[in-house]
């Protein structure tokens, strides 16, 4: 974002036709807070993406460093995806357990024998 962020921010705020005062108690800040906001040439990237969340505005146009919310809808999918990937995983841990239980079982068995034997 090469503009100043305080006066773009400003340019929304006014443009959504938000009142100062409401937005300042939406943040849980003073007015003053608001205004100080709107003469700053950078705002922090936490700031701006919880006034844009109260705002309903998207600032990853005006900031490159933010995340687009389009990168959010494709997560599903990837989740899925990790989530199959687990599950065989998961599948080939649990037949690794069952053959060495089995294994386990057969050595207890042979040793029980052995020592009958003798």
């Amino acid at each position: 974002m090469n503009q100043h962020q305080g006066q773009v921010l400003e340019y929304i705020v006014r443009k959504k036709g938000y009142n100062i005062s409401e937005l300042a108690l939406k943040m849980g800040v003073n007015r003053r807070s608001v205004y100080n906001w709107f003469n700053r040439r950078y705002i922090k990237k936490d700031l701006l993406a919880k006034l844009g969340s109260v705002l309903q505005h998207d600032f990853s146009a005006e900031r490159s460093d933010m995340h687009h919310p389009i990168d959010l809808v494709e997560l599903p999918e990837k989740q899925s995806q990790v989530l199959a990937e687990g599950q065989d995983w998961k599948s080939r841990y649990i037949k690794l357990l069952e053959d060495y239980h089995q294994m386990l079982k057969n050595q207890v068995v042979r040793s029980t024998e052995n020592q009958s034997v003798a």
